[in-house]
């Protein structure tokens, strides 16, 4: 008897297999063209975004440098009053002066009820001790020196808008060279 399957007679029909494989290699293939695309689209929109925060770095170094040099003819000195909506009775003034202050703490003064008046004092010595000290550093002793206040703001109380004022206004008639903003 002959054996019933025999090694010659076993057909195994692959057709259909490889119609499968060349299907998903197909897809593979889209799969990657697709997200190559994708890859160079980012990376070309990541080299503009590169040169133009470049571009943006260098008009910043540049408007840094121009402003720093006109601290040679001009002070400018920020005072800014804030408050606590927890504690409306004590407030913070902060001082700033010209670009020598960019990297250090500002100045602060901190007000309570009982000592307003005496922060106040302070306030006017401080802007009064730097106003001197700009004017002895510089040949011209008339060069000028603006005072802002964050006026008007939601983060000053309006006593403290009055009362910095009123050093303001006391600074300029002691000085001729003061500019309100």
């Amino acid at each position: 008897m002959r054996k019933l399957f025999q090694k010659q007679d076993i057909v195994i029909d692959l057709t259909s297999l490889l119609d499968v494989i060349f299907i998903v290699l197909l897809l593979v293939m889209c799969n990657q063209q697709l997200h190559a695309r994708e890859a160079q689209q980012m990376t070309e929109d990541a080299a503009q975004k590169l040169e133009e925060a470049s571009q943006l770095q260098q008009a910043f170094e540049s408007h840094i440098e121009k402003y720093e040099e006109t601290d040679e003819y001009v002070l400018f000195i920020d005072v800014t009053a804030a408050y606590s909506e927890k504690a409306l009775t004590e407030r913070t003034i902060q001082v700033m002066a010209g670009t020598d202050a960019a990297g250090q703490e500002p100045y602060a003064i901190h007000i309570t009820p009982q000592s307003a008046s005496d922060g106040y004092q302070e306030l006017s010595e401080y802007l009064s001790a730097s106003i001197e000290g700009y004017l002895s550093e510089g040949e011209e002793a008339a060069r000028p020196v603006i005072l802002t206040l964050n006026k008007g703001d939601d983060d000053i109380l309006y006593r403290d808008e009055v009362a910095i004022r009123a050093v303001f206004e006391n600074l300029a008639e002691k000085y001729g060279n003061i500019y309100l903003r």
